[in-house]
């Protein structure tokens, strides 16, 4: 019973990491990302609706 006290309170803390952690994979809101495009010669930025977040093979990384 010694053992089972601290496995539980290991994987209690590991669970709340995780669910915290999640949070970090969220997208960017629309102000962040007019802000991160944005530079010196943007005219303007408009968004049509909600778009959709695809893996791009060729950038190894998500693009939307």
């Amino acid at each position: 019973m010694k053992f089972v006290r601290p496995v539980i309170s290991v994987l209690a803390i590991l669970f709340a990491f995780a669910a915290f952690s999640a949070e970090a994979n969220a997208q960017p809101t629309d102000a962040q990302i007019k802000r991160d495009i944005s530079g010196p010669k943007t005219i303007s930025v408009t968004f049509r609706g909600p778009g959709k977040r695809e893996w791009s093979s060729t950038y190894s990384k998500y693009i939307w």
